[in-house]
């Protein structure tokens, strides 16, 4: 079984160019990490059905 450990930070998600955007529209950002974070999983799943 193949282990994927995935560590991210809410400043390496596209569209947070400066730190300060986080307190201003966390809600906003937090959408979209969440929405970054999948696209990543669903390449992750694509790719190991491509493989079998």
């Amino acid at each position: 079984m193949l282990k994927i450990y995935i560590s991210t930070d809410i400043e390496g998600l596209a569209g947070i160019v400066d730190f300060s955007q986080e307190d201003e529209d966390r809600e906003i950002f937090r959408d979209l990490y969440n929405q970054q974070i999948e696209w990543v999983l669903q390449g992750i799943q694509q790719s190991k059905k491509m493989l079998k």
